[in-house]
């Protein structure tokens, strides 16, 4: 399906892939790289270095963890119930402390 939508050429080439991987003899070579060399060394630094990124890239800042304000002493339980999805209790019934 995907290779008839990319026009019968898609990103599957085929052929059978090795015992024990996802990629056929010719593929592999060009999708897997081996944490021993060089390349597979940049590649697990850059990864390293992105993890400890102070911020999230500018698209994705609205995932930035944010702290939630606490209540504060003053305030009266049914004055934070009507910030919830329930309905704040009748009129004169007590309300748990």
């Amino acid at each position: 399906m995907v290779r008839e939508a990319a026009g019968g050429t898609g990103p599957f080439c085929g052929l059978p892939a090795l015992p024990g991987s996802a990629y056929c003899a010719r593929h592999r070579p060009l999708c897997v790289v081996s944490s021993g060399s060089a390349a597979g060394r940049a590649i697990a630094e850059a990864l390293a270095a992105e993890a400890e990124a102070p911020e999230p890239p500018r698209e994705l800042r609205h995932l930035q963890p944010r702290a939630l304000p606490e209540p504060q002493a003053e305030e009266r339980p049914e004055e934070l119930r009507s910030l919830l999805d329930h309905p704040p209790p009748a009129r004169g019934s007590e309300l748990p402390e």
